[in-house]
């Protein structure tokens, strides 16, 4: 697995993979740079941590693109969460 290009495919820094992670900063360095190979786990908890943001991001894309003003307005400020079922349900009405 190529975690540099993962990584940046979703758009993280090292530091918020390490956050959403627990694997220290260093550890990914190192590993991006081909010196120490990760363990399954560490890979497995990568690619659900990028996958799980870049679902975040395609939920606020999709919250933008149905013109709700009040869910955009939420977002500007920062205070929606990516829409969980009841949101799209709403939609589908």
């Amino acid at each position: 697995m190529d975690i540099r290009q993962l990584r940046r495919t979703g758009r993280l820094t090292q530091f918020e993979v390490s956050q959403r992670t627990g694997i220290d900063r260093t550890r990914l360095s190192f590993a991006e740079c081909g010196y120490l190979q990760l363990t399954g786990d560490e890979e497995q908890a990568i690619k659900r941590a990028i996958t799980d943001e870049m679902r975040h991001r395609a939920s606020e894309i999709e919250c933008v693109l149905s013109g709700n003003p009040t869910v955009m307005a939420n977002l500007v400020r920062g205070a929606l969460s990516p829409p969980g079922p009841a949101l799209a349900k709403e939609r589908r009405a």
